[in-house]
C-alpha cells in the first residue's frame, strides 16, 4: 500500500512537498495533436486561399479564406464558424466582387467577439462578429491596404495600413465608436507588427527603407501619435511581438532568436531558445508561462519567463505560423490551413495552490489497471493525466473509498491528482504494467 502526503504539518514539510509537486508537474511533456484541416473548397469552383483562424473558447472559433472566381465576378470572401470544437463549420459571412480579399480573424476572448478584416479595392473593412457569427456588423471602411491589427478590447484597436497613393504606412485608431485616421505616418520606417498593451502604450517591429529586415522595435506612449526607437540589433530579423503585461514583452525571429523586456521596453535581453529554426509566433499566458512556434514543427514552452525553453512534441515537420491559447490549458497552433491542438497541464495547477497533508491511500502500485483509493473524507475532484500532459480520466464529487479502472489505457506512468477547491489533497505517480 502506498501512503500519500503523510508528511507532518510543518513549514519545512509543506515547502518540500510543494517543491516536489511543482517540479514534477513542470517536467511533464505535452503533446500537440493534429486537430483539423480547415477547408477552403467552394462547391463547384475548387479550393481557395486560407488566411487565418482564431478561437474565443475551445468550442467556438472562426476562420476566413478567399477564392478567385473570374475577372468579371472577382473574388469570393468566406468566413466560417464553429461552436462544436471544429467538428462542423458553417458559413457565417459571404461576399464577392472585384478587388475583394480577406486577411485576418482576431478573437477578443473576454468579449465573445471576432474582428474580421478584408479589403475592397483601396479600402479595408472591419467586420464584427459576436458568439461565433450569431451577430454581424460591418464596423469600418477606410482607405488603405491592411497590414496588421492590435486589439486592446472591443472599444479600442489600432490598424496598421499602407496607402497606395504614396505607398506610405499609417496607423488608424478606433476608440469608443470614433475612428482617427492616419494618426501617424512612417516615411523612412517600414512597420511590420504592432502590439498595444493599453490605449496609450504600443510597440512595433520595423525595418527601414534601406534595409527591410525587422531589426528594430519602436514604442509609442501617446496612443500611436509618435514613436521612438527602444531596440535595434542588425543581427536580428523579428517576426512576432507579444506583451504578457504592461512591463513584460517578447519578440521572436529568425534563427531561433528571442528577446525580452521586463521594464516596458527600456532594456532588452537575449534569451537562449536552444533552437536555430525561424520562429514565427508567440503567445504568453502570463509573464512566466509562454510558447513560441516556428519552422520544422517546432513548438517551445517556457515556465520561467524565457530563462529556459523546452521543445514540445508535435510529430510534424510543418512550419507553424501562429500559436494561441483560449485559456491556460487549451491551445492551438496553425500551419497553412492545418490546425494542431493541445491540452496542457490542468488549469487548476497554479502557483497559488495549497497542498493539504491529510493521508490518502492509493494501491496497488504498480498496478494492472484496477486501483483502490481510500481516505477521501470530503467530496473531491480527481484528474488523471499521462506523461504527455493529456487528461485521460476525470471524476467529480467523489468521496470515501473507490476503485478506478485504468486497464484500457496503455502501460506507463500516470499521475493522479485529488483536489478540493484549490487545495491539492493528493498527488501520486502510478505505474500501469498490464
Amino acid at each position: 500500500m502506498l501512503r500519500l502526503c503523510n508528511i507532518e504539518k510543518s513549514v519545512v514539510g509543506r515547502l518540500l512537498l510543494c517543491f516536489i509537486s511543482v517540479c514534477f508537474i513542470c517536467n511533464l511533456k505535452a503533446q500537440w495533436h493534429y486537430h483539423s484541416s480547415l477547408s477552403t473548397a467552394v462547391p463547384n469552383i475548387g479550393s481557395g486561399i486560407f488566411r487565418d483562424v482564431d478561437f474565443i473558447s475551445e468550442s467556438t472559433g472562426m476562420y476566413c479564406f478567399e477564392k478567385g472566381l473570374s475577372p468579371s465576378s472577382g473574388t469570393r470572401v468566406i468566413v466560417k464558424g464553429t461552436t462544436d470544437n471544429g467538428i462542423s463549420w458553417l458559413d457565417v459571412f459571404l461576399t464577392q466582387g472585384g478587388g475583394y480579399s480577406t486577411y485576418t480573424i482576431k478573437a477578443v476572448k473576454n468579449r465573445n467577439t471576432f474582428f474580421h478584416i478584408r479589403n475592397n479595392g483601396g479600402f479595408y473593412i472591419i467586420d464584427k462578429f459576436v458568439q461565433g457569427g450569431n451577430s454581424y456588423q460591418a464596423m469600418i471602411q477606410r482607405d488603405g491596404f491592411f497590414r496588421d491589427i492590435s486589439v486592446v478590447d472591443t472599444s479600442v484597436f489600432y490598424i496598421l495600413k499602407t496607402v497606395y497613393l504614396n505607398n506610405h504606412v499609417f496607423i488608424d485608431k478606433y476608440a469608443y465608436g470614433q475612428l482617427y485616421s492616419r494618426i501617424d505616418s512612417f516615411l523612412t520606417i517600414l512597420p511590420h507588427r504592432i502590439f498595444f498593451t493599453n490605449e496609450n502604450t504600443g510597440y512595433m517591429t520595423a525595418g527601414h527603407l534601406q534595409n527591410t529586415a525587422k531589426h528594430h522595435i519602436y514604442k509609442s506612449e501617446t496612443g500611436g501619435d509618435n514613436w521612438f526607437e527602444v531596440f535595434s540589433d542588425s543581427t536580428l530579423n523579428l517576426n512576432h511581438l507579444f506583451f504578457s503585461s504592461l512591463e513584460t514583452g517578447y519578440a521572436a525571429g529568425d534563427s531561433g532568436k528571442i528577446i525580452k523586456t521586463d521594464n516596458a521596453g527600456q532594456t532588452w535581453q537575449h534569451l537562449n531558445s536552444q533552437t536555430l529554426v525561424n520562429l514565427n509566433g508567440l503567445y504568453f499566458i502570463n509573464d512566466s508561462v509562454g510558447y513560441v512556434t516556428g519552422d520544422s514543427g517546432v513548438i517551445l514552452k517556457t515556465l520561467n519567463g524565457g530563462i529556459s525553453w523546452h521543445e514540445q512534441k508535435t510529430d510534424t515537420t510543418l512550419n507553424f505560423s501562429k500559436i494561441f491559447f483560449v485559456n491556460d490549458s487549451v491551445g492551438f497552433a496553425l500551419s497553412g490551413n492545418t490546425l494542431y491542438k493541445t491540452i496542457q497541464h490542468p488549469r487548476f495547477i497554479t502557483s497559488n495552490m495549497k497542498l493539504d497533508t491529510k493521508s490518502i491511500s492509493i494501491f496497488p502500485n504498480p498496478s494492472s489497471g484496477l486501483i483502490n483509493i481510500q481516505g477521501i473524507d470530503e467530496k473531491s475532484d480527481m484528474l488523471i493525466i499521462n506523461l504527455l500532459g493529456e487528461v485521460v480520466n476525470s471524476y467529480k464529487g467523489i468521496t470515501g473509498d473507490i476503485m478506478i479502472d485504468l486497464s484500457h489505457h496503455s502501460k506507463g506512468i500516470y499521475i493522479i491528482f485529488i483536489l478540493q477547491e484549490k487545495n491539492i489533497k493528493s498527488t501520486s505517480k502510478i505505474a500501469i504494467i498490464q
